[in-house]
Parts: C-alpha cells; structure tokens; sequence
C-alpha cells in the first residue's frame, strides 16, 4: 500500500502525537477531479487510513468534525 501512497498528496493528515496517521481531510473545490481523488481514496483506504471529504462552500463545525472522528 505505500507504493500505491508514493507522491500522491491530502490536504491535511491528522495523527496521534507518535504520528501514527488518524485520517486523510480532503477539502473538495473546483480543482478536485473526482476520478484522481476516487483512486487516491482506495489507496487510502486499503492502507488503512480513514478518508473524509467536505466541500470548502460548507465546512462542517466543531461539532460535525468529532462526529466524523468518533464513527
């Protein structure tokens, strides 16, 4: 799986204090292509590594952010 993960890039990683990777954040614009962004979230997933997506017109709010992580 980090072959597949070589030089592809996330918005934002989140990780624990050891660095341990928590989850990808992906902010969706106009610039996203859904087929890359598609593939790099099975590569991803197959690794392990949570996934989540919001559209920069609608970031979530504290709240919406903790949901995500404790489901």
């Amino acid at each position: 799986a980090l072959q597949r993960i070589n030089k592809k890039t996330a918005d934002y990683l989140i990780c624990l204090k050891d660095f341990t990777i928590v989850a990808a954040v992906e902010l969706d614009d106009s610039s996203h292509d859904e087929d890359r962004d598609r593939a790099r979230d099975s590569i991803l997933g197959d690794a392990g590594i949570k996934v989540l997506r919001w559209d920069v017109s609608k970031l979530p709010d504290a709240a919406e952010i903790r949901r995500a992580f404790a489901g």
